[in-house]
């Protein structure tokens, strides 16, 4: 039976996605705050902005760590092969990515070498995510 054919626990990867998504988002708001983003911040200082190494640097780590969590996630909650489950959380997460990225929006974009950054880290962040919950499940108890 190859990778592929086995069965996978939807309620995992669902919880894993959702752990990166609603992560993600619920705490980019204090990511945009750290670098003194607002509601009236200009389009031109938000390019500067998707520019800077800084951002730039701490939007990859924010979005990587949640990616992971999501990896970690799935792995805990799946009742076999939670590795696996990792990594398929990576590759939902980066179909949504690069689905996102490519419809039509406005406003400052970041450079398409940053987009590219991202998008290599997922499924490595997912699977990071993934080991950890996997060696966390396989733990004894302590007691």
């Amino acid at each position: 039976m190859s990778w592929l054919d086995r069965r996978v626990d939807l309620r995992a990867l669902v919880a894993g996605v959702a752990a990166d998504w609603f992560g993600t988002l619920l705490t980019a708001g204090l990511l945009g705050v750290a670098f003194g983003v607002g509601p009236d911040t200009s389009d031109g200082r938000l390019q500067e902005l998707l520019a800077s190494p800084e951002f730039i640097i701490s939007a990859t780590l924010h979005g990587s760590f949640f990616t992971a969590l999501g990896g970690y996630v799935a792995a805990r909650l799946a009742p076999a092969d939670p590795f696996r489950h990792a990594v398929i959380v990576g590759l939902l997460s980066l179909v949504l990515a690069v689905l996102l990225a490519t419809s039509p929006g406005e406003g400052p974009q970041a450079a398409r070498w940053v987009d590219m950054l991202g998008y290599l880290l997922v499924v490595p962040a997912a699977a990071a995510g993934g080991w950890l919950g996997s060696r966390r499940q396989h733990e004894a108890p302590r007691g």
